[in-house]
């Protein structure tokens, strides 16, 4: 009888769905974008012939957020805003739920971020005047969101980092040397790798 009652209960939540009330996406290579300054959350489609063309989710996400990742445990996006450091988290018809304001340092730019492949942390860049100068690794499992972080010594300004799905490790493009870094979060280093041409 209790393995039918759990079995019962079981079905009951997952035909619900997430109980956050959010829609996932459906993970299929798709490439998402908050474009800068208009707060509009896109999805970019490469068509067969090599054209690109935006399809609009939210045409206004009500902030200008930068730092974006995709989360495969839940199939959201969590995002964060630069200026009012809220942690938000976007779903497939576009609806923002606002997690919780974080207490980052006020004098950074926040425009680089991602999500780990098992889904456990929010990486994100903190810039100051086109250089970083920080990684921030924000738990999205703890009930306060505590996160670490580790000051960045190189000349760089990574205009974007992603990790591997496959490893966990965590790369990045440096929009000066035009070269794709490895970041080492077990020894907290930074390495270039060979320049793009």
């Amino acid at each position: 009888m209790l393995r039918r009652a759990i079995l019962f209960l079981s079905l009951l939540f997952w035909s619900l769905g997430p109980l956050n009330g959010q829609s996932p996406f459906n993970c299929e290579g798709q490439i998402f974008l908050a474009l800068e300054g208009s707060q509009e959350l896109v999805q970019l489609e490469i068509n067969a012939g090599g054209s690109i063309s935006f399809d609009t989710i939210n045409p206004a996400l009500g902030l200008d957020y930068l730092a974006f990742g995709f989360r495969s445990t839940d199939g959201l996006i969590y995002g964060l805003d630069p200026v009012s450091q809220e942690l938000v988290r976007v779903d497939a018809n576009g609806n923002l739920d606002v997690l919780t304001t974080l207490t980052l340092p006020g004098n950074l730019e926040y425009r680089a971020g991602d999500v780990s492949p098992n889904g456990r942390y929010f990486t994100c860049i903190g810039s100051d005047s086109g250089l970083d100068q920080q990684l921030f690794r924000i738990d999205l499992e703890s009930a306060d969101y505590t996160f670490t972080s580790f000051n960045i010594s190189q000349p760089i300004h990574l205009v974007d980092i992603a990790y591997h799905p496959l490893n966990g490790t965590l790369f990045g493009f440096d929009g000066q040397s035009r070269s794709l870094v490895r970041i080492d979060l077990a020894s907290n280093t930074i390495t270039l790798l060979p320049s793009v041409s």
